[in-house]
């Protein structure tokens, strides 16, 4: 049987080094120590990996280019401003309720309400606590990118900078004070392929 060392398997699996380190440690990818302290991997491991990262890309929802592109392109626009503007409504009635049931009348005879009850996220980007607080299939960004064929440091500037004044929308957790880490849940990762795909930035 044919083995692998870890940087020869990310590059055969397609994802970084960290990575494959990362998801040994946490026995996902099953490798052993040879006597340089090494990891060695065999080959059904690397392969196993190989087949489920194809198998998410090609799951990928893929849009079809017909006479009617432009216009197609146009409905889903128009289909993602609404589901956003439903997002901001909700969000409103949320805060609405939360100040109904929270305010309480101050010195002067007013109502205090908590200012950070009026956070709205502007580039649909939600925090949380801990990757154990997210959903099955949730990626870590530089999976996600690695599964799109996208360089890390190029998806770092997407997330950063956004695209065409657009963001991916992703899940932050914090690693650090002022830090953090990006993930994409599967309905982010959907959302997110759309918008790469709008944009020229993935292709097929």
């Amino acid at each position: 049987m044919r083995y692998y060392n870890a940087t020869n398997a990310a590059q055969e699996i397609g994802i970084s080094y960290k990575t494959i380190l990362r998801r040994i440690e946490e026995n996902k990818i099953i490798a052993t120590k040879g006597e340089d302290n090494q990891f060695i991997i065999p080959e059904s491991e690397v392969e196993k990996h190989k087949r489920k990262r194809l198998q998410f890309v090609q799951s990928a929802p893929v849009k079809t280019t017909t006479p009617d592109h432009d216009q197609s392109e146009l409905l889903g626009r128009v289909a993602d401003l609404e589901n956003r503007v439903a997002e901001l409504e909700e969000t409103m009635r949320m805060l609405t309720s939360h100040h109904q049931t929270t305010s309480e009348p101050t010195q002067q005879g007013k109502t205090e309400v908590d200012k950070s009850t009026h956070s709205i996220p502007q580039n649909r980007i939600v925090e949380t606590k801990s990757p154990t607080d997210l959903p099955a299939g949730t990626l870590h960004s530089t999976d996600f990118a690695a599964s799109l064929g996208i360089s890390k440091t190029v998806f770092e500037g997407m997330l950063k900078n956004g695209i065409r004044g657009e963001q991916l929308e992703r899940t932050k957790i914090p690693t650090a004070p002022g830090r953090f880490s990006n993930w994409f849940t599967p309905p982010q990762q959907r959302s997110a392929i759309d918008l790469l795909r709008r944009h020229g930035k993935l292709k097929g």
